[in-house]
């Protein structure tokens, strides 16, 4: 992660201060997202002025960008669990009867003490 160094005129108070801050508004990003935004600061992989600190919606907005693709993968697989199923749907008769085959496998299952 990316330590930075307390700038010219700033005193440890205040360098603790901008701490607290950057803790409170990056608490809701993954710490792993937070890292590698730290990291691509650090290493220059930005299109930004890398020679001051980020400010915290950099930070943010970087973080955001990694977690891009997990946060797709997460609203596709909420579609998919509230999706029905196409084509016809077994009637209530059927269900009962699959339900009941279900549970008598699960019985022969089970260990009896």
């Amino acid at each position: 992660m990316l330590v930075l160094p307390v700038q010219g005129g700033t005193t440890e108070e205040e360098a603790g201060a901008r701490l607290d801050l950057y803790a409170e508004i990056l608490a809701d990003k993954p710490a792993w997202a937070v890292a590698q935004a730290c990291d691509r600061w650090a290493g220059g992989k930005v299109s930004a002025n890398v020679r001051f600190m980020p400010s915290t919606g950099e930070l943010c907005r970087l973080a955001d960008e990694a977690t891009a693709p997990h946060r797709a993968m997460i609203e596709r697989l909420k579609r998919v669990l509230i999706a029905r199923p196409a084509g016809s749907q077994p009637n209530p008769a059927e269900r009962e009867r699959v339900a009941r085959k279900f549970g008598d496998l699960l019985k022969s299952m089970t260990i009896l003490d």
